[in-house]
C-alpha cells in the first residue's frame, strides 16, 4: 500500500506546533521565550516559518502582544487536539511498560502550602499513585485560556461560571483581614465591611487580588473613601507590607497558615456569618482523559455527590 504524505508535513516539526500553542497561551513572544528558555526572536522566527509552511497567518502581532487570528485559532485548536490524542497514545504505551495510568494537569491560584486543595491532591495521589501530576499556578485569565486551549485538564478557582465548561462545587473558605497586632481593629474579634471603607487595603496584582477587589467593591457602598493599593508581590511579601504598617490585607483562609508574631487575622462579618468564598472545579466536558475522571471522582467523594452544571 502506497503512502501519501503532504509535503507540508516534511517541513513542520512537533516542537514548532508546541511553540505555537505556548505563544497562544502566553499572548507574547517574550513570555513564550521565557517559558521555553530561549530568546523571543527565535520563537518569533519559528512561528513565522510555521506560518509560511501552512500557508496562513496564525497570529496578529501588535504592541500589546500577539493573538491568534480566527483561522489561527481554528488551526491551533485542531493542533491541540492532535497533540492531546498523540500524548494519550504515548501515555498508554508508557502505561504498558511502566504500569502507570496517565497524567493530569491541574491549574490553580490558591495556596498549595496547606488547605483543601493540598488535602484533595494528597488524597488523589494516595488513591492513584501511578498518575503523574503537573501543576500550573497562574492568574484566573491565564487559567481560563489554558483550559480552553487544553493546556490543563482542570482548573480550581472561586468563579462559579466558566463559559462552555463543566463545573463541580467544592469547598468554602473564609475571607480574613491581616493586620498588625497593634492596629485598633485588632482589638475586635470580628470586622465588618464598613470598617474597611476608610483603611488602606493592600491587594496583590496577581490572583486572588483582583477577585478580592471585585468582592470588596460589591460590599462597600461608599467607594469614594475606599483606598485600594495593588502591589506586585507574593503572599509572604504582602504580609511583610502589613507588618510594616502599610495597610491591611485581605487574604483567604489558606494564606493564614503563614504566621508572624506581629500579624493577626480577623474574620469579616458578612450579615450573621463569616464572609466566605466558594471554590469550583472547571473542566472541558469533551475531555476524556481517564486521569481527569479519577480526579473528579476523588473530589465528589470529598465534597458530596453534587450534580455537575454546564454553564453556556
Amino acid at each position: 500500500m502506497s503512502e501519501i504524505v503532504s509535503p507540508v508535513l516534511n517541513h513542520i516539526q512537533l516542537m514548532q506546533l508546541r511553540q505555537a500553542l505556548i505563544v497562544a497561551e502566553e499572548g507574547s513572544f517574550i513570555r513564550a521565550g521565557r517559558r521555553l528558555n530561549t530568546h523571543y526572536s527565535l520563537v518569533s522566527r519559528k512561528i513565522r516559518y510555521l506560518e509560511e509552511s501552512v500557508g496562513m497567518k496564525l497570529f496578529t502581532r501588535g504592541g500589546n502582544g500577539v493573538t491568534p487570528t480566527p483561522e489561527g485559532a481554528d488551526f491551533l485548536r485542531d493542533v491541540r487536539q492532535i497533540i492531546t490524542d498523540l500524548e494519550s497514545v504515548l501515555n498508554l504505551a508508557e502505561s504498558g511498560r511502566h504500569k502507570t495510568t496517565g497524567s493530569l494537569s491541574v491549574g490553580f491560584y490558591v495556596s498549595m502550602l496547606d488547605g483543601e486543595l493540598c488535602n484533595s491532591v494528597h488524597h488523589f495521589v494516595t488513591e492513584y499513585p501511578d498518575i503523574s501530576l503537573q501543576y500550573l499556578e497562574a492568574p484566573r485569565a491565564e487559567l481560563r485560556t489554558a483550559l480552553n486551549n487544553r493546556a490543563i485538564d482542570v482548573k480550581v478557582s472561586a468563579l462559579q461560571t466558566s463559559a462552555g465548561n463543566s463545573t463541580l462545587p467544592l469547598w468554602s473558605e473564609r475571607i480574613l483581614v491581616a493586620l498588625r497586632f497593634d492596629h485598633p481593629l485588632a482589638l475586635k474579634t470580628e470586622i465588618n465591611w464598613r470598617d474597611l471603607a476608610v483603611e488602606p487595603i493592600i491587594l496583590r496584582r496577581h490572583e486572588p487580588g483582583n477577585e478580592l477587589r471585585d468582592l470588596l467593591l460589591t460590599k462597600i457602598n461608599d467607594r469614594s473613601a475606599l483606598r485600594i493599593v495593588h502591589q506586585n508581590v507574593e503572599r509572604d511579601s504582602l504580609l511583610g507590607l502589613v507588618r510594616r504598617g502599610n495597610g491591611l490585607a485581605l487574604v483567604y483562609e489558606t494564606d493564614a497558615g503563614i504566621r508572624h508574631r506581629e500579624i493577626v487575622y480577623r474574620e469579616i462579618e458578612d450579615g450573621h456569618r463569616p464572609a466566605q468564598v466558594r471554590y469550583y472545579a472547571h473542566w472541558r466536558s469533551e475531555n476524556k482523559n481517564p486521569a481527569l475522571a479519577s480526579f473528579l471522582s476523588v473530589l465528589r467523594k470529598r465534597y458530596g455527590s453534587m450534580t455537575c452544571n454546564k454553564h453556556q
